[in-house]
């Protein structure tokens, strides 16, 4: 299912990532996508899963947050429902995860799917990130704009461009895959009952970047490590104005601290970790032994919301999960990296080196047990 070898990687990346929109014709099988419209209404009225619906009448756009109420039978009008991170509950958009591991992990954010009925649209909008949009069902008809006026419209629910003029045009028939760089306007139109897929991809913009990293500082090294910075007499200036180079380096001091290059780079592995939801430690925890002991009889399963990166350091490997660190070796790594490839499904646990560091995931609810289904 990777459509991207199927056009040519090479090509792509050189000629389109990030540059310009493309796209790929019977990319994928037609019947890849396994589920039904009445499973993605069942998953809608859950509030397990993040889904949001949209409605339009009379040029005006609503938006209700899920968990529905309202059955489909009782619609009027158009209307689009979005199921996020269908990647985690459903096969064919996991295939659709795996189709772009050409990627690094940390950019891939999720698949979220769109139920759309006839005439119905989302409005004209600029996302600041990479998105393939693969049509699974019916027929969508899709206008971009390469350089949009990003003004939106401000009577709406949701963000409209409020002067949208496309440049290009194309429609999408069950198979077809289209990709759209970051800051190309884009609107999508419904033309026949339509199922689509978004793969999209994590963005990181610098405001955002150092408004989390000032608030992680303040909220952890403050709190634990605070003291008051004392103002010694020698070294006050007879001009009471001016401030002397022995104060301003202690006052410097616990700033600089926080930005050493080793803090701010372990803080970036924990910030691409950051799970969508929390995960919750097991109510009745197993000792170690008996963990240990549990893994020869069962198989072990990550949580869904879990997330993992690493960097290596002098030869060693830095992993943050869930935006919490760790430290193993370049085995243990090897070994922890192979496990976490079947983050999706069970797998068997031997027990070895990774012995303590697998126990801690289990009793942060990273790691659960699961019966054996034979």
């Amino acid at each position: 299912m990777n459509f991207i070898d199927t056009f040519g990687r090479e090509e792509f990346f050189q000629n389109y990532w990030e540059k310009k929109p493309l796209v790929i014709r019977n990319a994928l099988e037609p019947e890849f996508f396994n589920i039904s419209e009445d499973e993605l209404w069942e998953m809608a009225q859950d509030d397990y899963f993040e889904t949001r619906l949209i409605q339009e009448s009379k040029k005006k756009k609503t938006v209700t947050h899920g968990p529905l109420q309202i059955k489909k039978e009782n619609l009027t009008g158009p209307y689009t429902l979005f199921i996020h991170n269908l990647n985690l509950y459903n096969n064919s958009a996991l295939a659709l995860e795996h189709a772009v591991e050409a990627f690094p992990k940390y950019l891939f954010d999720d698949v979220m799917c769109s139920l759309s009925t006839m005439d119905s649209t989302v409005g004209a909008h600029i996302d600041p990130y990479n998105v393939f949009i693969v049509q699974a069902k019916g027929i969508r008809e899709w206008s971009l704009q390469l350089e949009p006026d990003p003004t939106y419209k401000d009577d709406q629910d949701i963000k409209e461009l409020k002067n949208f003029s496309s440049d290009q045009m194309f429609m999408l028939n069950p198979g077809d895959v289209l990709y759209i760089p970051p800051q190309v306007a884009h609107q999508g139109v419904t033309i026949e009952d339509s199922i689509s897929l978004s793969i999209g991809f994590n963005s990181f913009e610098s405001k955002d970047l150092i408004q989390n990293f000032l608030n992680s500082c303040l909220a952890e090294d403050y709190e634990t490590d605070s003291h008051i910075l004392l103002n010694s007499p020698a070294d006050f200036s007879q001009d009471p104005y001016k401030v002397s180079e022995e104060v301003m380096a202690d006052l410097k001091s616990p700033i600089m601290h926080l930005l050493q290059e080793e803090t701010i780079e372990n803080w970036i592995l924990c910030y691409l970790t950051t799970p969508k939801k929390e995960i919750f430690p097991p109510e009745s925890p197993l000792e170690f032994d008996d963990f240990i002991k549990e893994t020869k009889q069962m198989k072990l399963c990550f949580d869904e919301f879990v997330r993992m990166s690493a960097r290596e350091v002098e030869q060693k490997m830095i992993v943050a999960i869930n935006g919490e660190l760790s430290y193993l070796n370049q085995k243990q790594y090897e070994i922890f990296r192979e496990l976490y490839k079947q983050k999706h499904q069970t797998f068997e646990y031997k027990p070895g080196v990774l012995d303590e560091f697998i126990f801690e995931l289990y009793l942060k609810g990273c790691l659960f047990f699961v019966e054996d289904e034979d």
